[in-house]
């Protein structure tokens, strides 16, 4: 068996974030794919399914690791600054985040996600929940 390697917290995101992109353009292209199992695929690669083979590092990154980002990190990733020191959370990521992490919901509800209900309505890609950066 190959050794897992180790990866930065935004090597990590990327990888998953182009692992989502080459699955959706897949569920695009791949004509003799149908509706039901492109969303079937869709849902296994974003959902984090323990039977997905990139699965194998069973990795969730933290708050403070989304912190440890660049802004240029986040920036690449679709993290948007929302307000001072405020950074929105893409849809893409959210199951790539760790259960028991707090956030703050634009309305200032403080959440715990994977114990409170996380509303997963996006704009511009993000959810309306966000954790504090240093600018």
């Amino acid at each position: 068996m190959t050794e897992i390697p180790k990866l930065t917290t935004y090597q990590y995101l990327n990888l998953v974030l182009r692992r989502i992109a080459d699955e959706s353009a897949m569920c695009s292209a791949y004509k003799k794919w149908s509706d039901e199992y492109s969303r079937k695929e869709l849902r296994r690669v974003w959902s984090a399914d323990e039977n997905d083979p990139f699965e194998r590092w069973k990795r969730r990154v933290t708050v403070a690791e989304l912190q440890g980002l660049t802004e240029t990190e986040r920036y690449s990733l679709g993290f948007l600054a929302f307000k001072d020191g405020q950074c929105l959370v893409p849809l893409w990521a959210f199951n790539y985040i760790a259960d028991g992490e707090e956030f703050t919901s634009i309305t200032g509800e403080e959440v715990v996600k994977g114990t409170d209900y996380m509303d997963l309505d996006v704009r511009a890609g993000c959810l309306a929940f966000w954790f504090p950066i240093e600018e």
